[in-house]
């Protein structure tokens, strides 16, 4: 099996964000800047996000229950 993969660097944040933005499927880290790239793509791919999403001293619960929000409901959520 073969991954394809596109490896980005720009000078300019908002270039970045598009280009994330427009691919089908998304893995994100636990920042908004990933966050907003997937939440504003029109792709209906698969997006993967952290389980944790704040650090220990934030989370007092369950972060997935305490985070609904942050996630959308066809995102996959992972520890």
């Amino acid at each position: 099996m073969y991954i394809l993969y596109k490896m980005i660097h720009q000078e300019i944040d908002v270039v970045e964000m598009f280009i994330m933005s427009q691919f089908k499927n998304k893995i994100i880290a636990n920042s908004s800047f990933s966050w907003w790239a997937s939440w504003l793509s029109d792709n209906k791919g698969l997006t993967i996000a952290p389980k944790q999403w704040f650090g220990p001293a934030y989370t007092k619960t369950d972060p997935i229950k305490e985070n609904y929000d942050i996630y959308l409901k066809d995102w996959m959520v992972i520890a």
